[in-house]
């Protein structure tokens, strides 16, 4: 079988007792056929990606495993992706994509509490890194990372009145103590 001219391979055993039908008018462009097969085959509970740089090219189909991308004795390519790259398609289509969020303003484990409603146990996987304070995000869709970008655009703004993250506190001590200082050898000189 072929996918836009380029083999599918996935276990026989696997898809025996799947069966996916597209009911209705829908037409799909030719440059848009993969992104749609990719959402039905993770809406179904499989994952696709293309071959390695170097070998023929061709697409692996593999269903997930216990809501986990990982199988036993093999391993599903990632890529990750810098986040000014999101905008763009993924160079190649993996089983996962993974992005650093760095966040400015809350904290990054409080953002996990805050966010975890939003992910897709199943397919998507969030970390803290609390020493640099971002969010490692892994997704089988680019286009969910997307999603998360915007949803932290949103929520890692500058406080307003309520409490403020401590690196924000710090700096505005520093800040002011500073200006104390300066104030102070001001005085110094004039007398």
């Amino acid at each position: 079988q072929t996918l836009i001219d380029v083999p599918v391979h996935y276990d026989a055993a696997e898809v025996a007792d799947v069966r996916v039908r597209i009911m209705g008018p829908m037409a799909v462009k030719r440059d848009r056929m993969r992104s749609f097969l990719d959402e039905v085959l993770r809406k179904h509970g499989f994952l696709s990606w293309d071959a390695p740089p170097g070998e023929a090219p061709s697409v692996t189909v593999s269903r997930m495993r216990d809501g986990t991308r990982r199988r036993p004795g093999r391993v599903e390519p990632n890529q990750t992706v810098a986040l000014a790259d999101l905008q763009r398609p993924p160079a190649r289509i993996t089983a996962t994509y993974t992005t650093v969020f760095p966040l400015s303003h809350i904290d990054a484990r409080s953002a996990m509490a805050t966010f975890a409603p939003f992910f897709d146990h199943a397919t998507d996987m969030v970390r803290s890194v609390e020493r640099s304070n971002t969010l490692v995000a892994t997704s089988t869709s680019i286009e969910r990372l997307r999603e998360m970008r915007e949803l932290i655009a949103l929520v890692d703004v500058p406080a307003t009145g309520g409490p403020r993250h401590p690196l924000e506190q710090r700096i505005e001590a520093l800040e002011r103590r500073i200006q104390e200082l300066e104030a102070s050898d001001g005085e110094d000189g004039d007398g």
